[in-house]
């Protein structure tokens, strides 16, 4: 009996192939449950805490310029700007539909891995925070994972791919990419990953051309409602954080620096660069430095292309502390504490909390019961920190100590030990990822591991680190951690039964 039990762990555990007792049916009961527990995890949340707009919620549900289209058309469809609560429930109803769609493609191959991950989903308090946050990130991450469920399936099903579902796959990833402008590059590698799993340049083309048939239409759509050929527009306004916060701007850098140094000591002649950081660059650049340019005839599309080419030269002219400033903030990107560190009672001017039958969105209070919402929303995001990033939990208190120095918007230097152990850790999970997984379940890590390296590195190169935005890590990182854990169980439980033959 303990002999057959052992042999059925180590058939569970093994993620090299696939789980002779996994199959369509068990991986539908498992998807519907974790579905159902994200629903009522989501809705309890939504009944205690309610839901939340931001200070760039608005330019979202009008349409603004500077937005990408999916995030505004699923607000028109609600109608969100006079019946929030409904893109809210559609938000809730897109996580447990994309968690479910993940939990059966692992499923079919491994289910107590499925368990495992669906357990976590369902346990990912900081995935519940954003489903109810009228803002991007939900529907950027649902769409995420979503993807993700879409790319491991038709990995472990690529001879019998369809034209047709190579271009649903391609309409879905280029909507996925889309919401978030910052995750756009990414469609290089998942076109070149189709080409290598595939091994066929037309089966590639189908899913290139519901790709680029999506950014199309999001384009025309922007053209139409705004007057511009776009998916975003004005993104150098991003690029102002990173140069003035790794205080890179200098008029020595070149033209461009020469002419916003020039512009903003006319409003502001006693100018220090070096006060700048990440917690008070919003106040600078929105309060300060954008109405300054603003009142000097600067277009908004010329402080955007300024910016942009100032943030070049300032990475010419400083390479080395641009690196530096770009590698240490990486890491603490990586192991991040993920729970919402901003959402405290302060922070009221910037998050609102809404009634449940809030008549559009200006209805929504910044009273004291924006505060306590906060102090208990982030109290409790705190509680699934542990389980999200098992792999590098050992690095918390290192970590949370350079990473509160934000509330005074410095980053403390960090030792060289520590981004050596963060480098290590992160090397490590990569390899017991690829060498302890195979076929669709080795995919599912290593895109994973790709968005969250990524992620990390594009938003401290692109704009800067801010904690709400690795709110989009979270299901990821739960998939690491699971593939991980069950890998070293593997390995252990393998060693363990070497040893007993030995000993017989």
């Amino acid at each position: 009996m303990a002999a057959a039990l052992t042999e059925r762990l180590a058939a569970a555990l093994d993620l090299g192939r696939r789980d002779p007792g996994a199959g369509r049916s068990r991986a539908l009961v498992l998807a519907a449950a974790a579905a159902a527990a994200m629903l009522v995890r989501d809705l309890i949340l939504l009944w205690i805490l309610s839901f939340s707009v931001i200070r760039d919620t608005q330019s979202y549900l009008s349409g603004d310029a500077i937005r990408t289209r999916p995030y505004h058309v699923l607000a028109q469809l609600t109608r969100a700007a006079d019946q929030p609560l409904v893109l809210v429930l559609v938000q809730i109803a897109l996580a447990a539909l994309a968690a479910a769609a993940l939990v059966y493609v692992i499923g079919r191959w491994n289910l107590l891995l499925a368990a495992a991950i669906g357990l976590l989903m369902a346990a990912d308090l900081n995935w519940a925070i954003t489903n109810r946050w009228l803002m991007t990130e939900s529907a950027s991450l649902s769409f995420l994972v979503l993807s993700l469920a879409c790319l491991a399936y038709q990995y472990e099903n690529r001879e019998l791919l369809h034209p047709l579902g190579l271009a649903a796959a391609g309409a879905l990833f280029g909507w996925t990419l889309t919401i978030r402008p910052s995750t756009l590059p990414l469609a290089l590698p998942l076109l070149a990953g189709y080409l290598w799993f595939t091994r066929s340049w037309l089966k590639t083309a189908w899913l290139a051309a519901g790709l680029a048939a999506v950014l199309l239409a999001s384009a025309l759509l922007t053209l139409y409602q705004v007057g511009r050929f776009q998916l975003s527009g004005q993104t150098g306004v991003y690029l102002a954080f990173p140069l003035l916060t790794y205080h890179l701007l200098s008029p020595d850098n070149g033209p461009s620096s020469r002419d916003i140094d020039t512009a903003l000591r006319s409003c502001y002649p006693d100018l220090d660069y070096s006060a700048i950081y990440v917690e008070n660059s919003n106040e600078y650049f929105w309060v300060r430095f954008e109405p300054c340019l603003d009142g000097q005839g600067w277009s908004s599309q010329r402080i955007s292309d300024e910016f942009a080419s100032a943030y070049l030269e300032g990475v010419r002219s400083r390479p080395g502390q641009w690196t530096r400033d770009v590698f240490d903030w990486t890491l603490i990107a990586l192991r991040n504490p993920i729970y919402n560190e901003e959402l405290t009672g302060r922070e009221c001017t910037a998050y609102r909390w809404c009634t449940r039958w809030a008549a559009g969105v200006e209805a929504c209070s910044t009273s004291a019961t924006c505060a306590a919402a906060a102090v208990w929303e982030s109290r409790l995001a705190r509680l699934s920190q542990p389980l999200e990033q098992l792999p590098v939990a050992l690095l918390s208190l290192e970590t949370g100590r350079h990473f509160n120095a934000l509330a005074e918007g410095r980053l403390i230097p960090l030792p060289l030990w520590f981004e050596a152990a963060v480098l290590m850790t992160w090397a490590a999970l990569g390899a017991l990822v690829w060498f302890g997984t195979r076929g669709p379940l080795r995919l599912l890590g290593a895109a994973s591991l790709v968005y969250v390296v990524y992620f990390a590195l594009s938003t401290v190169a692109g704009h800067v680190f801010i904690p709400r935005y690795s709110l989009l890590l979270s299901p990821f990182e739960s998939i690491l951690s699971a593939l991980a854990l069950m890998v070293v169980a593997a390995l252990i439980l393998g060693a363990v039964r070497r040893l007993v033959r030995r000993r017989r």
